[in-house]
């Protein structure tokens, strides 16, 4: 995968190889800035007020994972956000397949420390269903390492 270093503030093609050697991975587009994702993905942020704030974005109707360079400062930046959406967002849906929403639910009602950071992002990001707000809660763990309480 070809992605970025940006000295000075300028963006640089160089080799990354944070997903190297990983048997399954989606689609990963690099895009200078949130001006050029998907109409539709602009069009969600806008509705959820992230426009400006996203580093990286999952689009499951194409299964491509999109990263905004403008948004990311630094090799860790790139790290986690491939973390939290490939590992996050397209490594759940891809594992879980038609039992997704199901299984979005059983961890919502089985798991109170799932369920209370979900509520959480729920009131925050009024858009959210609750089982992307599960999912949410599942790629923030991928991106940091933590585990349910």
């Amino acid at each position: 995968m070809i992605g970025w270093i940006r000295p000075n503030g300028h963006f640089t093609l160089q080799p990354i190889h944070i997903m190297d050697g990983w048997a399954i991975t989606p689609d990963v587009q690099i895009v200078a800035t949130e001006d050029l994702l998907p109409e539709h993905i602009k069009q969600q942020a806008a509705r959820d007020e992230k426009v400006g704030k996203i580093p990286g974005v999952y689009d499951p109707s194409t299964k491509t994972v999109y990263l905004v360079a403008s948004n990311l400062h630094t090799g860790n930046d790139v790290a986690l956000t491939i973390a939290h959406e490939v590992a996050g967002h397209y490594g759940l849906r891809e594992m879980l397949g038609s039992s997704y929403t199901r299984t979005m639910d059983d961890l919502y009602n089985g798991n109170k420390a799932v369920k209370a950071k979900a509520d959480t992002k729920m009131e925050e990001e009024p858009n959210l269903d609750r089982a992307t707000a599960v999912e949410e809660v599942l790629a923030d763990m991928a991106e940091t390492g933590a585990s349910p309480q």
